[in-house]
């Protein structure tokens, strides 16, 4: 079995198996684990608890941020997205010299928030209670169970179509991963709340 469609196409070339021997198990998420249902208050205790304004946009970038995760150039997007009414939020543990570069490319703005290390639960609860997520870098098992929490997302695709399985129009795709690709698809989103909604 392969999990994601870039498995597939590594077990065909580096093992040699057939096609036809592998068969997809899609990832997905634990329906019952999800704080689905509790997402409006969950939206509510996390803007209260980090000093978000309760009427506030958050994108969120959760799991182990290391530099593969891309999260400075993230924060480079985010400082030039002329958006002062979108927070960004790291959920997850991140390492001094990251933080550093984060907190560089951010530049001057404060919209920035840092949880640090969160069990597996909260992490889900933050995701929940954000409006959008974005992943500009290497994969996590945290995207597919975006997908499950409905909530609208950006992916980073290395070859076109291996992130197809998380989409049925609830996100965009980045291909490159820099600072102005990113800012271009949170152009596109963070302006327009009717296709937040759609997603």
């Amino acid at each position: 079995f392969y999990v994601t469609p870039p498995r597939k196409t590594y077990a065909i070339c580096e093992f040699g198996f057939s096609e036809r021997m592998l068969k997809p198990l899609w990832m997905g998420a634990d329906f019952e684990a999800l704080p689905y249902e509790k997402k409006p208050v969950l939206r509510a205790l996390i803007r209260k608890k980090y000093g978000i304004p309760i009427d506030a946009n958050v994108m969120v970038l959760a799991g182990k941020l290391d530099a593969k995760k891309r999260p400075a150039e993230l924060a480079e997007a985010f400082c030039r997205l002329d958006r002062r009414d979108w927070w960004l939020m790291y959920v997850g543990s991140m390492d001094p010299d990251i933080r550093t570069q984060v907190e560089q490319a951010a530049g001057e703005t404060a919209r920035l928030v840092f949880t640090g290390f969160l069990s597996g639960a909260e992490v889900l609860e933050h995701i929940a209670a954000s409006d959008l997520a974005v992943f500009p870098g290497a994969h996590s098992v945290l995207w597919e169970q975006t997908v499950c929490l409905g909530v609208p997302a950006v992916f980073y695709e290395e070859v076109e179509g291996d992130a197809s399985h998380l989409s049925n129009g609830n996100a965009l795709f980045l291909h490159r991963g820099d600072a102005r690709e990113i800012l271009d698809c949170l152009n596109r989103l963070c302006f327009n709340e009717s296709m937040l909604v759609r997603m």
